[in-house]
């Protein structure tokens, strides 16, 4: 005669031996220190003093208020864990993420919009085609708020433009494959390599010298002997490429300024003033870099010919007489003032200019280094925001609305949106509801 299995029932003084109810079964224990979920013949006291003793010795004299603490921590993950299951069990329409996107958008736009009505920006404006022949306007503004230069993109919008040859051309070819019932609608046309753009084309092309030769030794052996006649030619525009993308790295960024921009021009083109040379081999290369400088100075001429006032780098000892005399009056009360004095060490000369201006006490001052520091000197956040729409609007989301959606404003800001705010403002009203 088989007797009934026996099922032992838990205790609460096991908490003792490290081991409570497990979340999943409480009829089983659990040890509190590995997770480990035992039979219900673990309900034994012997078996819990054995697991503890030869898994977590460590612990065998700790009392057992330790344990009580544990509990309590392990309580909270597994309520925890029920609340985010809970969430994620909440349907979720259609729209509601791009609605929510919208609204965090929206007010982000709204937070942006009421600081400049009180404050002063510098705006810059520039446009790009998008992949369906549309133009992107974009706008940016840089201000100052609580000291500190903040860079924002204002607004993205459509730019009406008159048809072109090619977008028109582009249409009639569509409509005759759609009419052809062709599997697509577009033609793929070759492009010029934008070297720049690549990087490190030509240095990984000149680290492969070697291969490549060794690869057209059998492909093509006429091709070799050019490649090879042009070496010298690949490792000199390998080096100037490498400069030019150097500078593009330098140049860009947040917060770049025109003082900034001037330095790393001018550094380049001082590198490209010509030495004598007598190696006629070399001549060619250093004719090549003089006119490469010629055209450096005439594309920058304005920027090369910017001069910086000098008293904004070290304003308190530069000579007064030194300076414009409109300037005088407000420069000896920057010298006097020691409070003054102090921060500009750690500021640099961008934020002490800001720091000035704050005070409202030297406005002139401020005039002549606003100018200076609030300046669009590149168009790195244009081009950004111009990559972060082609980013968008992927295979997968070719329907969106950029124009209308939020989602590149959040992609680029900075500014969080109000979320409590945003929660009151669509706040679900319980009463109106039971009244209904």
């Amino acid at each position: 005669m088989n007797g009934k299995k026996k099922c032992r029932q838990y205790c609460a003084d096991y908490i003792k031996y490290g081991s409570v109810n497990s979340p999943s079964n409480e009829q089983l224990p659990m040890c509190l220190l590995c997770k480990q979920v035992f039979s219900n013949e673990g309900l034994k006291s012997s078996r819990m003093i054995d697991h503890l003793k030869w898994r977590h010795s460590h612990k065998v004299e700790k009392d057992v208020q330790l344990f009580i603490k544990l509990r309590a921590v392990a309580k909270q993950w597994v309520e925890s864990l029920d609340g985010r299951s809970v969430i994620k069990s909440i349907p979720l329409s259609n729209d509601t993420v791009p609605r929510r996107i919208n609204l965090m958008a929206s007010d982000v736009e709204k937070t942006l919009y009421s600081i400049l009505k009180t404050a002063e920006f510098s705006l810059q404006i520039d446009e790009s085609p998008l992949p369906g022949n549309e133009a992107l306007l974009l706008a940016y503004v840089r201000y100052i708020l609580e000291g500190i230069i903040v860079e924002e993109m204002l607004f993205a919008s459509p730019l009406v433009t008159e048809t072109k040859a090619s977008a028109l051309k582009e249409g009639i070819f569509r409509r005759i494959c759609h009419h052809n019932e062709t599997e697509f609608e577009r033609l793929l046309l070759h492009a010029e390599v934008r070297w720049l753009s690549k990087g490190k084309c030509l240095s990984r092309f000149y680290s492969l010298f070697d291969t490549i030769l060794e690869f057209l030794e059998e492909e093509n052996p006429q091709l070799m002997q050019l490649v090879i006649a042009a070496k010298s030619d690949v490792a000199y525009l390998t080096d100037i490429f490498d400069k030019f993308n150097a500078i593009n790295l330098q140049l860009q960024g947040n917060l770049i300024t025109l003082v900034k921009c001037k330095t790393v021009v001018s550094s380049f083109i001082g590198k490209l003033t010509r030495n004598p040379i007598s190696d006629d081999d070399l001549l060619a290369y250093c004719e090549h870099l003089e006119v490469l400088r010629a055209d450096m100075i005439q594309r920058f001429t304005d920027l090369l010919e910017l001069e910086p006032p000098h008293w904004l780098f070290d304003p308190f000892c530069v000579d007064v007489l030194t300076v414009p005399p409109y300037l005088q009056e407000e420069l000896m009360d920057l010298q006097s003032g020691c409070e003054e004095d102090a921060p500009f060490a750690m500021m640099g000369y961008e934020r002490f200019s800001i720091a000035i201006a704050g005070r409202n006490k030297f406005p002139y001052l401020w005039k002549v280094a606003k100018l200076l520091v609030w300046a669009f000197p590149t168009s790195y956040l244009v081009d950004r925001g111009f990559t972060a729409v082609v980013q968008l609007l992927t295979k997968q989301r070719n329907k969106l609305d950029i124009f209308q959606c939020g989602d590149l404003r959040l992609l680029q800001t900075d500014m969080k949106p109000d979320a409590n705010g945003i929660i009151d403002d669509h706040h679900i009203n319980y009463t109106h509801l039971i009244n209904s």
